[in-house]
């Protein structure tokens, strides 16, 4: 393990001795010792298959396995998880601060051959804010661009409305480059299916709910990735992920949930890698449902949930505790004079009993079956379980990862939803882009509705002083916390089991796995 990294092997430790901690060491104990893997190719089980291997179709930070590795945008993640140049190799901002231009980085090639230019740059952007894409991040990417041209063949100037702090990370981190002649070629069903990006791999085949193939791309502009292919298997139960480690099949799978990492920590011939990540875990609290209007009921809701024993007997050390909706990890995380909504059951029927909450009827609650994120199902079933021990019934539904991201990202919510459980992987150490996508009223991937919170939302990226903007944000996550609009959990640490031949050397607190930073020994 290198320092870069700045992950460790977990240690061993003991084993949580519940019903789901037994059952996971009888499965294991079964399962023969790791058999020695080819080494030609790295292979990795993973929980859930990707919803479109087109990037402007994205749904879901999963989607990731191929746009992070596929295709890039201007800029890219660092070591340290920081933007720093990728296709454009460097950016200037006018005096004004309303023009950006990037000058491309000479000598790119998109995997089919052709070479990259501002016109594609520009046919990208195009594509992405057409309406007819039906891109879901078209207005979060566009409402603040007035107009963009090639200046020439490798300078790409945007215009925008007003400043706008985020402008280089919405073209790195939520975008990506396309080839123009490509898509004209073949058209949007073609590209879907044989996407062409630049990034350091290239897609060689996909069966949907199966697998996804990805060569190492040999005219790649940066560093070679250190493995030649990488195959992706589709295996949404995590048992069947750990036992293709253990047979060889696979050299690493993910997600772990932290119950079955702790037995595998004590196994010789694995390791249990883990990396912090600001993979969010959160409950949204529908403001617009009839018994949540109240911010009262919302607060009751937030101090009738037993966090601490949740985070002690699911997630057993393997997440950081949230109370503000981030990470110390990150500007504007500042906990100074915020009052925690600490366990409290006693104040919470108080809360509830002062604003007349019909306890007769059910909250329905939705969350999200296992294979995409650590222990979903059972943090689910610990939050009813907190509820109804202050009186509040709860029809929980617990839905696999398409049909819950389908609902959660509905243009039009569905009204008898109280409650949804999620993830909000922040791409970076910003908290920027997540309260945007997550918490600006009009947008489909929204479970916020606050006009208070729209107005600060429009104003967080005007400030050219960083400090004045840390505070800025700060300030917005202070409001969610103080309105009880949405209820942190924790960020997920993300937790690969590996056979002993695979060196992981890839940045901390992304949302997605860089591959060309895994290797085989």
């Amino acid at each position: 393990m290198t320092a870069r990294a700045q992950w460790r092997l977990a240690s061993r430790r003991g084993f949580l001795a519940t019903s789901t901690a037994a059952a996971s060491t009888l499965v294991l104990d079964a399962l023969p010792s790791p058999a020695r893997a080819a080494q030609d190719e790295l292979r990795i089980a993973i929980g859930a298959d990707i919803a479109s291997a087109d990037p402007d179709h994205y749904t879901a930070w999963n989607d990731y396995w191929v746009y992070g590795n596929v295709f890039e945008g201007l800029y890219a993640p660092d070591a340290q998880g920081n933007l720093a140049p990728a296709l454009a190799q460097s950016h200037e901002v006018s005096g004004d601060g309303l023009t950006h231009t990037f000058t491309l980085r000479e000598g790119v090639l998109f995997h089919n051959g052709d070479p990259v230019t501002a016109e594609d740059v520009v046919f990208s952007l195009k594509r992405s804010l057409d309406p007819a894409t039906q891109n879901q991040r078209a207005a979060l990417i566009g409402d603040n661009i007035v107009r963009f041209e090639a200046a020439d063949a490798r300078r790409f100037v945007v215009h925008l409305k007003a400043i706008d702090a985020e402008t280089v990370a919405k073209l790195s981190l939520y975008w990506q480059v396309k080839p123009r002649k490509y898509i004209e070629t073949v058209g949007d069903a073609g590209f879907a299916r044989k996407p062409v990006g630049t990034g350091p791999y290239e897609l060689l085949e996909r069966q949907p709910n199966q697998f996804i193939r990805l060569r190492a791309f040999d005219r790649y502009w940066g560093a070679k990735p250190k493995t030649a292919e990488v195959t992706l298997r589709i295996v949404p139960e995590e048992q069947s992920r750990v036992a293709q480690v253990m047979a060889a099949e696979a050299q690493a799978a993910t997600p772990i949930s932290p119950v079955l990492a702790a037995r595998l920590a004590k196994m010789p011939n694995l390791n249990l890698v883990r990396v912090p990540s600001l993979t969010n875990v959160v409950l949204f609290l529908n403001s617009r449902h009839e018994q949540l209007r109240k911010k009262a009921v919302r607060q009751a809701i937030c101090f009738a949930i037993d966090k601490p024993a949740m985070l002690q007997s699911l997630m057993l050390g393997y997440a950081v505790p949230e109370e503000l909706w981030c990470t110390s990890a990150q500007p504007g995380c500042s906990l100074d004079g915020v009052e925690p909504y600490t366990y409290d059951p006693v104040r919470a029927k108080r809360l509830l009993a002062e604003a007349d909450f019909d306890f007769a009827k059910p909250l329905r609650f939705v969350g999200m079956a296992p294979g995409r994120v650590a222990a979903s199902k059972e943090t689910c079933e610990a939050i009813a379980e907190s509820l109804k021990r202050v009186g509040i019934a709860v029809d929980l539904q617990i839905m696999e990862f398409g049909a819950w991201n389908a609902l959660k990202t509905a243009k039009e919510k569905d009204p008898s939803i109280a409650m949804i459980y999620a993830t909000a992987p922040d791409p970076s150490r910003d908290v920027a882009y997540k309260l945007l996508v997550n918490t600006r009223s009009d947008l489909a991937t929204s479970w916020v509705f606050d006009a208070a919170n729209d107005g600060m939302l429009a104003r967080m990226n005007s400030f050219t002083d960083q400090a004045e903007r840390t505070a800025f944000l700060n300030q917005i996550l202070r409001h969610l916390h103080d309105e009880a609009l949405l209820l942190p959990l924790w960020a997920n640490d993300t937790l690969f089991v590996t056979s002993r031949n695979v060196v992981f050397d890839v940045p901390p607190y992304l949302a997605y796995t860089i591959l060309a930073d895994v290797a085989l020994a």
